[in-house]
């Protein structure tokens, strides 16, 4: 997609927004010594880590938004209202989902968003390998003109 090859071909980083699963918070990114956050902040990227709906300091849950289509609904409004104060200096959003914030990652990358969507990172989210290998991993060349070397990996 276009936000993708522009998060390739630029020197500005992007927004990672941290999405935890379930019986977690947002700390779930923050553990001392292992920081998402801050390993992140410390390499130039833009992090958000949001509590979803019920957990953490969010507002309880009602009813209406306990599925998982609700809370996706959610938190893309959350980065809908998010985006423009990184937009100048982030090239896209990365999301990045553990277990149910994983399926909730996938159903947000899978709709169009106003925000650019530039890559989406899963963990924890139950699948099982059909083949000999259990990872991929691919690598880009930099364009002319990148100062960086972006590497896509998917485990």
């Amino acid at each position: 997609t276009r936000a993708l090859q522009r998060a390739l071909t630029t020197d500005r980083c992007p927004l990672i927004v941290a999405i935890h699963g379930g019986g977690f918070t947002s700390e779930y990114f923050d553990i001392p010594g292992c920081s998402l956050i801050v390993r992140a902040a410390a390499r130039g990227y833009g992090v958000i880590a949001l509590d979803r709906l019920g957990y953490g300091r969010s507002r309880a849950a009602g009813k209406d938004v306990q599925t998982l289509a609700a809370n996706a609904e959610w938190i893309s409004e959350a980065i809908d209202r998010l985006w423009p104060q990184f937009q100048e200096e982030c090239a896209g959003v990365v999301l990045i989902g553990h277990s149910i914030g994983a399926a909730l990652a996938v159903m947000i990358a899978a709709k169009r968003q106003s925000w650019p969507l530039a890559g989406v990172a899963v963990s924890g989210a139950g699948l099982t390998p059909t083949g000999p290998s259990t990872a991929i991993s691919t690598s880009f060349q930099p364009t002319r003109g990148s100062k960086r070397q972006p590497i896509i990996k998917i485990v």
